[in-house]
């Protein structure tokens, strides 16, 4: 139940997840102040604090901790403690203070490293696109999507012509740099909600949500032309065969998708290399 909420919580907006982490301290501190002095509080403060640390971030950890101490404080205060010392009550803040942003820091750098390995985990190490189990997940919600009528997918399959030749010519490295410049030009020739994954040594996989016949062709055009200006710069003799579908009636599996802009890739590959073939799946 815990994780439900946690989960609920992350997915509204900036503006609710402040207002509520504050509505809570607020909550908090009036419960603190009217049980007294004698009852010990300060625990329960880190829950605002964690939600605003897990989140929104360090530095809306650390104001969240920092408006905790002082509520403890003040509800401390007004509560009618009386302190043989008067650094007594600043000593106390200080010392909570102390471990309200040590575990600030502890939360924020753990859910730093969780999503960078969630990351990883979906994450092409060497091109940073996505892998093969990514690429298979938002294929089957952008088909789930389509099937709503939201639209037709277009899917594409690259693999590169003569990459074993840029291996055994230039080595390893440069064939490891040829990768990531396949990447890289991808990305930049496509939408913000378009996906390109690495399915293969040398093959890519691309994903068109919403796409239309014009909208899919010209962008991998504008993809293959740039991709062969940077190669010819670099005189690499690769270039690149690519099978392109625009699935306007959507397939029952990925796998079934994934499978004819394969075949149609190898159309290109017997038929000479360098090209592009395209077809509607209607």
């Amino acid at each position: 139940m815990g994780q439900n909420l946690l989960n609920h919580f992350q997915k509204q907006g900036r503006t609710t997840k402040i207002m509520t982490t504050l509505l809570l301290l607020l909550v908090l501190g009036v419960v603190d102040y009217f049980t007294g002095w004698e009852w010990s509080f300060s625990t329960f403060y880190l829950l605002p604090i964690s939600l605003s640390a897990w989140c929104l971030g360090f530095g809306w950890g650390i104001l969240m901790a920092t408006l905790s101490g002082l509520s403890w404080l003040t509800a401390d205060v007004a509560a009618g403690h009386i302190y043989n010392h008067p650094l007594i009550p600043l000593w106390n803040t200080l010392i909570r203070l102390s471990t309200f942003f040590v575990v600030t820091y502890i939360l924020v750098e753990l859910h730093r490293v969780l999503q960078r390995e969630q990351n990883y985990a979906r994450q092409d190490f060497l091109t940073g696109a996505a892998n093969s189990r990514d690429f298979m997940e938002t294929a089957a919600r952008e088909m789930a999507k389509a099937r709503s009528g939201e639209g037709a997918i277009a899917m594409a399959y690259i693999d590169l012509d003569n990459f074993k030749g840029v291996n055994d010519t230039f080595g390893h490295s440069v064939g490891d740099q040829l990768l990531k410049l396949v990447a890289e030009i991808i990305k930049k020739n496509l939408r913000e909600e378009d996906m390109v994954a690495r399915l293969g040594g040398d093959e890519f996989g691309v994903l068109l949500p919403g796409a239309t016949e014009e909208s899919c062709l010209s962008a991998m055009k504008r993809m293959q032309e740039h991709f062969m200006r940077e190669v010819k710069s670099k005189k690499w003799p690769v270039s690149f065969s690519l099978g392109l579908v625009l699935f306007k009636k959507i397939p029952g599996s990925v796998d079934e998708m994934i499978k004819r802009a394969d075949n149609l890739m190898y159309t290109v590959k017997e038929s000479g290399k360098n090209d592009i073939k395209f077809v509607v799946y209607r």
